[in-house]
């Protein structure tokens, strides 16, 4: 199976700012060798999800065999031309809807998407590579939340919210690409990509609209040095997100959360405007090499975050601001067994980061601080069939830890919150000479650990907005989702397929005590159709 097929991640799977998408909770659930490399990538945040099931909506058969080095799992774009296949291009267009009521309070009931995508990669001469996809994608909520911004639950504690539910239209673009230059034992690379959004309200008393643009780039170069590669990479990430809410025939009431908290509620009487602007400068270290029949990268990698909120409607506005830095480091080791036909992948990353939340109304300097790690080990094991037909298959185990300390020290409150979630994912199929044939099925069992203030001693907006979201978190469960796929070769360089899945999660624990966590289920499905070209 060739390399270059994980271009198709690019048709159906969020972009690597974790964005809502039509499974259950995909956004951390993409191969990370697999968007390494994007300048998008959110590297300076840890963003709050529901459980998620294990693995995105296209199935690993249909992805390429996982590799380690400095380009698939150290994400340094010097090395693509060193690890580039051969050409390819894919396109595809995708479906999904997520709803129920176990969600928190910020998520949209009910959602639907479609996505279009292409990519395409390939040698313009011998010592260039090039690569790069674009996917477009609309989805409509019904009714959407009640967040003004895109990603209401990162690390950041402000964002802003308020009193009306409506439908919501969400238009994301994105473009991104890299190019590699080898020069004898040294090799230079840029991947430069951008995103842009547009929400708005449908047909709604209150009109919300938000507009957000981030450009991203990554710059590296690598030396071989023997049997060694060594590289250096650093990289720049943007984003610009502008909210307007005003009145068309109602009133709505806004509120400005900062931590465990409502700082600010006002009636929105005429508009209400809020900038958003966002800085990730980073900078990276990778080695990799061969030895024996094992390929290995070791990458660590150093991230700062500098983010600014302001009402635009004022003179002079003060600031929000959250600074937060920390490291992202990735093992990766792939031996190769079984003459070829057996492949594993095994990976640790890891990433933490500190950060700070000052308010700027406030005379306080600092008024909320989090601590937040995660690290994750896995394997994948592939098993390719026998000549052009015969058994098939992925067979992948995980086990993931986070946890997140955050304190809110003008509210007086803290909460602490671990969380340890074993997965196993499996896809089996059998090949023929032009169809390959699959079904896919994975679980994960999320257990936590937490400590929590006690909601019913506090105020409203603490019910309303925090109390069910961290009950969530502290609520065991276990996610799953099946699935299949087909695959057909019209010609020896054209391959059409198809796939579909369906996801569950429920909490495993009756509700006892966890008095506003929500209750019931959360279902997502999705299905993918699409071409491969120049296999």
């Amino acid at each position: 199976m060739s390399r270059a097929r994980w271009v198709l991640l690019a048709l159906l799977l969020p972009s690597s700012a974790s964005a809502q998408s039509a499974a259950v909770e995909p956004a951390i659930e993409v191969p990370a060798w697999l968007t390494a490399w994007s300048p998008l990538l959110s590297r300076g945040d840890l963003p709050r999800t529901l459980p998620g099931v294990p693995g995105g909506a296209v199935p690993l058969l249909l992805l390429p065999t996982p590799t380690a080095g400095l380009f698939w799992t150290a994400g340094n774009p010097a090395a693509l031309g060193r690890d580039l296949p051969n050409p390819r291009t894919d396109f595809g267009f995708g479906l999904g809807s997520q709803s129920g009521d176990y969600r928190r309070p910020l998520d949209p009931a009910r959602l639907n998407v479609g996505r279009l995508g292409g990519s395409s990669w390939g040698r313009i001469s011998p010592t260039n590579a090039m690569m790069g996809r674009v996917a477009i994608e609309r989805e409509t909520d019904h009714p959407g939340s009640r967040a003004a911004f895109a990603e209401p639950y990162g690390s950041s504690p402000f964002t802003t919210v308020d009193t009306t539910i409506s439908d919501t239209r969400r238009n994301r673009v994105v473009l991104e690409g890299a190019s590699a230059w080898t020069l004898g034992d040294w090799s230079l690379g840029l991947a430069l990509g951008i995103e842009a959004r547009n929400h708005e309200t449908v047909e709604a008393a209150v009109v919300r609209r938000l507009s957000r643009t981030m450009p991203g780039v990554t710059a590296g170069i690598t030396r071989r040095l023997g049997k060694l590669d060594v590289g250096l990479q650093g990289g720049l990430r943007f984003r610009a997100e502008n909210i307007r809410l005003y009145e068309r025939s109602a009133d709505t009431r806004a509120t400005d959360l900062a931590g465990y908290q409502g700082v600010k509620s006002f009636e929105v009487s005429t508009s209400y405007e809020r900038w958003l602007r966002e800085y990730v400068p980073t900078a990276g270290l990778a080695i990799g090499s061969v030895t024996g029949a094992v390929s290995w990268s070791a990458s660590a990698e150093r991230v700062w975050t500098q983010e600014h909120q302001l009402v635009q409607t004022k003179n002079d506005p003060a600031e929000d601001r959250w600074d937060a830095d920390g490291w992202r480091a990735a093992l990766a080791a792939e031996p190769r067994l079984g003459g070829g036909r057996v492949r594993v992948l095994g990976s640790v990353r890891y990433q933490d980061l500190g950060g700070t939340g000052d308010l700027g109304r406030d005379s306080a300097e600092v008024i909320f601080t989090a601590e937040e790690r995660m690290i994750e080990a896995g394997a994948e094991l592939r098993l390719a069939p026998a000549g052009d037909q015969g058994l098939t298959g992925v067979a992948v185990v995980a086990v993931r830890y986070e946890q997140r300390h955050r304190i809110d020290s003008v509210a007086a409150l803290q909460t602490d919150i671990k969380g340890f979630s074993p997965s196993m994912q499996l896809e089996l199929g059998h090949q023929w000479p032009r169809t390959l044939v699959a079904l896919t099925a994975s679980i994960r069992h999320y257990r936590p650990t937490a400590e929590l203030p006690d909601p019913s001693t506090l105020g409203p907006t603490y019910r309303t907005f925090i109390a069910p979201e961290l009950e969530v978190y502290t609520r065991a469960a276990t996610p799953y989702a099946i699935g299949g796929l087909g695959r057909y070769a019209v010609s020896a360089r054209t391959m059409v397929w198809l796939t579909a899945r369906w996801e569950h999660l429920a909490p495993t624990e009756d509700t006892g005590r966890f008095v506003w966590s929500p209750e019931g289920t959360r279902t997502g499905w999705s299905t993918q159709v699409g071409v491969t070209l120049g296999l």
